[in-house]
């Protein structure tokens, strides 16, 4: 599958360029890597669609999307907000919360016009099921009738945002892309070339957001590693994005059949050890299995220190972090990982 739509190509390649990557090159704080791509496409990994999406919540006042904190938001007010009275940022609400914010624009198809849906009977997601097909339809009208009288496509390819968004796309392959091993992701459902890191400048939020699209079977056919300002040149964020799409369903099969994980998730949700905004037990399963698989993916592809790792996830309050990695490694049958934790 190409790694952006035909509408879009054009503007990627006309911005593509080689740069010959060496293990001597910048590094952050998180590499120390044992696989690094020599060679790398630099190319803008700033997406329309999540951009466009994120607009309208910024004009309807959604959290995490209406502050103003860069140059970027700065342009965006100034060129957009004037709009909030247009009938599309009423349908906007229909999307529940900023999370749905994510899921919409992950379904979407750019066009020559503006936006489809995706085939939703090839495709399925969270957000196909938790909403009406009709319903979706009608703000994808909505939307394109806002990206024409807003005329944001001639924003989002303008040179002074283009310049920015390759500033920032070429930080981010010189800190991360380079070091990302996508092969290995292929044992747990992953295609490489269906795996994408969206970054979004014109979020607030520090962290990250993962979504992802299966097929009419449920095997997982596309994922998003979705990244705000603050972690764009984050190597473990932007692995622990990916890691949601596999983590997850394991993480729901345990909170309902293993009373070990149960009762420690509990703990930890009940405390308060972790941020509110891990709102349920659920979601700190979800975090708990899918913390346990980065660390994981940095045991096999670098040589960093697995304790080390452990006290990061306990700083952020997952204080069993690692007995749930002693779990995963007993269920993939890695019992070598348990001995060196």
């Amino acid at each position: 599958m190409k790694r952006i739509l035909s509408v879009a190509l054009s503007i990627i390649l006309a911005f593509a360029v080689v740069i010959p990557m060496t293990s001597c090159g910048r590094a952050n704080s998180t590499q120390s890597s044992q696989f690094v791509r020599e060679d790398v496409v630099v190319r803008n990994f700033v997406d329309e669609r999540f951009e466009f999406v994120a607009l309208a919540a910024r004009i309807a006042g959604f959290a995490h999307h209406s502050l103003t904190t860069t140059d970027y938001h700065r342009r965006l007010d100034a060129a957009f907000l004037h709009f909030q009275d247009h009938e599309a940022i009423q349908a906007v609400f229909t999307l529940h919360g900023w999370m749905d914010i994510f899921s919409f624009a992950s379904i979407l198809e750019i066009t020559e016009d503006g936006f489809a849906l995706r085939d939703l009977n090839t495709y399925r997601s969270d957000m196909q099921l938790r909403h009406d097909y009709n319903r979706l339809q009608s703000l994808v009208n909505y939307l394109n009738v806002l990206h024409r009288d807003t005329n944001f496509r001639a924003f989002f390819n303008n040179e002074e945002n283009q310049r920015y968004f390759m500033r920032i796309s070429t930080d981010f392959v010189q800190n991360v892309y380079r070091y990302i091993n996508f092969e290995w992701f292929e044992q747990f459902g992953f295609d490489p070339d269906n795996m994408h890191v969206i970054l979004m400048p014109s979020l607030v939020l520090g962290g990250g957001i993962g979504q992802w699209i299966f097929d009419e079977d449920y095997n997982l056919k596309i994922a998003y590693s979705i990244l705000g300002p603050g972690s764009m040149t984050n190597y473990i964020t932007t692995i622990h994005e990916f890691a949601h799409a596999f983590a997850n369903p394991l993480a729901a099969q345990w909170h309902s059949s293993c009373l070990d994980f149960w009762a420690l998730t509990r703990e930890t949700h009940q405390r308060g050890f972790v941020d509110p905004a891990y709102a349920t037990t659920r979601i700190v399963a979800y975090e708990y299995v899918t913390r346990a698989f980065t660390i994981l993916y940095f045991a096999d592809n670098s040589d960093r220190n697995i304790q080390a790792l452990f006290q990061i996830d306990r700083m952020h309050g997952f204080r069993n972090i690692r007995e749930v990695f002693d779990m995963l490694m007993r269920y993939l049958g890695r019992y070598e990982l348990i001995q060196l934790s």
